[in-house]
Order: C-alpha cells, then structure tokens, then sequence
C-alpha cells in the first residue's frame, strides 16, 4: 500500500479503521484518509490505479487542505467528499484534471464551498477528456472567459444579394474541415468534437456582440489571415471553384464565440481557483 501523507494533517493511504459513531471526533484529515483508503485501496491492490499518479493527487489535495484555515474544515459532507474521491479515480492520469479533482475534494471539506457542490459536479468532472479540461483553463485564463473560434468555410456568398441569398438554392457556405482556428500568439488547433462536448455538458455556451467593434476575435482574424497557415489552406482550395456553376467560392473565416454557462463558470471557480 502506498503511503501518502506523513501525520494527521495530511491524506494518507493507511489503513484506518473508523466505525460510525467514532468518525465525525476524528480529525478532519485523518477522516479523509479513510475515505482515500476505501477508495483506493483495491485499485490499487489490483494495479488499475498508479502508485505515482495517486501520490500526485495526494500532493496536491494536501497543499489546498493545508491552505485550508482551521475555521473552515467542516465534515458534514463527508458523503459528497467520499462521491468526489470516488469519481476522482477515473481521471489521475490527466495532469489538468487531476489537479481540478484536487481542488473539489478538499473544497468539500471547506465551509465556505461546500454548500454550493452539488453531486453532479463530480459526474461532469470524470466525464472530461483531457483536451476538454485543457480548453477549459484556457477559457477561464481569458478576460470575461470568452473565447473566440475561428472557422474557414468555402463560401460564395459575396455573389448573391442579401435577397437571392434567401432564395437561390446555389448559394453555398460550407466549412472545409472539423477543426476551429484560435488565436494564442500563434494559430491553433481545436476540434469541433471538444467544443461540441462541453457544450453537451452544459459547460460552455454561444456568446453574442451586437456591437461587432467591441468582438475581441477582430483583430485575431485579421492576425490570422496573414499566417501561412490560413494562406495555405486557402492555396489547397484556390481551384476548387471549378466545380461550381457560380462564381468562384473564396476562403472565408467566420468567428463564433463561446463563454462558460453560470454552471460551467461556477465549476470551474472552484476547479481552477485556490
């Protein structure tokens, strides 16, 4: 059994036994180590869970615990904190999530947030994949965690009057690929499935500006366009109008915009925030 913590201040993987009218005069620590044990102990006894990413966990849910004042440590949702560790174990292996698992499990022993943790933060927490958890930090790194998406669509639109366009069935905007395009000093990728995903999980939304000029994605696109990323992308397509009776399509980049929702906000202030 791997040992995790060095005293009752700290999580540990000893075996602890607690019965049900000793547990709530324990030290609050020592009361989480009996939950890791429970948790863990098989997994680990049957290899399905790694020593090391397991005293990862243990190293950072021990820095936020002891971060945590004395005042605040409160164990009336030990059954919460028990459902978050027991979700935590489908995610060690990802860095990112990991660390957010952290953070909620000792935040279910913290005063101050554990009334507003509701069980199914823990669900949608195992069911992330880790580019999912990484778009999320990034989103909540941004200012008003906006984040603007890029799309290069084939497009002849510029051919039809805004009327013929309502009517005129050979008029064509089509994306070229299942990827958007983001702006972080340099183009990036991300897939359409990680964005559709979050958006499933109720975590991120559509953003709208209907003053265009304040859309922080202006100056991005237009950043965009001058790399040789989008110039040889729109080389790849430059011939493709041939098969069309209309004008030639052009490359275009059309922007979308995507923010947390108040659920995905909230989880990830106390996912992502010390």
């Amino acid at each position: 059994m791997v040992k995790i913590g060095a005293n009752d201040n700290s999580f540990n993987l000893i075996s602890i036994n607690v019965d049900a009218e000793s547990i709530n005069n324990l030290p609050l620590a020592q009361i989480a180590n009996a939950l890791f044990n429970k948790v863990f102990s098989k997994p680990i006894e049957y290899q399905i869970v790694r020593k090391a990413e397991l005293k990862k966990l243990e190293k950072d849910a021990n820095k936020y615990f002891n971060q945590t004042p004395d005042q605040y440590r409160d164990n009336s949702k030990l059954g919460l904190t028990l459902k978050t560790i027991e979700d935590s174990q489908y995610q060690l292996s990802s860095d990112d999530l990991r660390e957010m698992f952290a953070r909620l499990i000792v935040k279910t022993m913290d005063s101050r947030f554990n009334t507003e943790i509701p069980p199914a933060f823990s669900d949608i927490l195992k069911n992330l994949s880790i580019n999912e958890a990484a778009l999320c930090k990034s989103i909540f790194s941004l200012e008003h965690n906006v984040l603007p998406l890029f799309e290069i669509k084939l497009s002849n639109y510029e051919s039809f009057s805004p009327v013929d366009l309502l009517t005129d069935n050979s008029a064509f905007e089509i994306p070229i690929n299942d990827t958007y395009l983001i702006w972080n000093n340099k183009v990036e990728e991300i897939d359409k499935l990680t964005i559709s995903l979050l958006g499933r999980s109720g975590i991120i939304e559509d953003a709208f500006y209907f003053n265009e000029s304040h859309a922080p994605g202006l100056p991005q696109a237009e950043k965009i366009k001058q790399t040789e990323h989008f110039h040889l992308i729109a080389r790849n397509f430059q011939n493709f109008g041939d098969s069309f009776s209309k004008d030639e399509p052009k490359i275009v980049l059309k922007e979308r915009y995507v923010r947390f929702t108040p659920l995905g906000k909230k989880l990830m202030d106390l996912c992502l925030k010390n």
